[in-house]
């Protein structure tokens, strides 16, 4: 992928899944029950998902979407957390009776950010986008786990390792 190489306003799915790969993802290409085109992301146990949408041709954004799971009050992490959009919009996920999806992690919550592509200033910085709202939930899935829900407490001075080692792994 070329740094230099400007985003565009439009896209294909495969385009989109095509410029992940060449970063280093493995995306999938998935129809969901509702017929929406996805794309799939997996890294170890983290998943994210790519949702353009009914299928089209061309698509000018997608919604990116990975969960995080809290131990309790998942409706007070995520008031909490819409307080600071920079990380996306979190929701509670339901279950089919209307009550919040509790697994063996813990209650889980979604978080979301949209993706314009004419806002992308080149299509590397589309890719980091994507990779960057991934880093953040882990940020915060660790940052749960070590027992706290305070966002703020995120520094990225005092973050064990920074996007590329994430994405790249310790070595």
């Amino acid at each position: 992928m070329n740094e230099s190489t400007p985003a565009r306003e439009y896209y294909t799915a495969q385009e989109i899944s095509d410029l992940l790969f060449e970063f280093g993802a493995q995306p999938t290409l998935v129809h969901n029950e509702d017929e929406a085109v996805m794309l799939e992301l997996e890294r170890g146990t983290d998943t994210l998902q790519l949702d353009f949408g009914q299928p089209q041709e061309f698509y000018n954004d997608v919604l990116c979407r990975s969960w995080v799971f809290v131990p309790s009050a998942p409706h007070r992490a995520c008031d909490r957390w819409n307080e600071l959009p920079y990380f996306g919009a979190f929701s509670v996920v339901y279950d089919e009776h209307d009550a919040p999806v509790k697994t063996e992690h813990g209650f889980a919550i979604r978080g979301v950010i949209q993706i314009d592509f004419d806002r992308c200033k080149s299509e590397s910085d589309l890719v980091l986008q994507i990779l960057m709202f991934w880093f953040g939930l882990s940020l915060i899935q660790d940052l749960v786990t070590s027992g706290e829900t305070n966002l703020a407490k995120i520094d990225r001075l005092s973050v064990r390792g920074e996007l590329s080692r994430w994405w790249l792994g310790e070595e």
